[in-house]
């Protein structure tokens, strides 16, 4: 189970004694970006940092000087994909977010358009589903769809650049 388990808390004493008692445990301090990052991790044996995205984003460099001694970097809570995409570019290993769904999908239409080189490669696709919803973006945008409109779960997502002809798109 201890490949499988990353104890994280606020609560700097918590995880202290965590160590203390289970050492093999990775441990993760959510937080936000301290002066002195580094000399944290060192101290506490953190196996993770995790900060708050928007003190995280005033202080970028953090990722690389937490990276080279070997701790990955989580951020809590940015909610969209404008935040992922600027998140990703800076380095981290992983979002904390409150719509984990959308953000799921977000990561899924990353890599296919990675894949294909983020060109539009569905010229000859055919009706788009329902969109049931739209998130707009500086630089992209997200649509979350179902198989019909009534159904209660998500189906598909896809991310397109913001200018994209959405019907173009194939959402499955």
């Amino acid at each position: 189970m201890t490949k499988h388990v990353l104890i994280q808390s606020f609560d700097r004493p918590s995880l202290e004694y965590s160590f203390q008692i289970a050492p093999d445990l990775p441990i993760g301090l959510l937080c936000n970006v301290e002066d002195d990052p580094v000399s944290t991790c060192k101290n506490m044996h953190l196996a993770a940092y995790n900060p708050d995205y928007s003190s995280l984003l005033k202080r970028p460099e953090v990722v690389k000087q937490l990276h080279d001694i070997g701790v990955i970097i989580f951020v809590w809570t940015p909610d969209t994909p404008d935040d992922w995409a600027t998140l990703k570019k800076v380095g981290v290993d992983g979002i904390i977010t409150n719509k984990a769904t959308i953000l799921q999908g977000w990561v899924s239409a990353v890599k296919q358009m990675e894949r294909y080189g983020g060109s539009d490669y569905a010229d000859d696709i055919i009706d788009m589903p329902i969109a049931e919803q739209v998130i707009e973006g500086n630089d992209a945008k997200v649509v979350i769809s179902s198989s019909s409109a009534s159904s209660k779960g998500v189906h598909s997502f896809v991310v397109a650049p913001r200018n994209a002809n959405l019907a173009k798109l194939v959402l499955h």
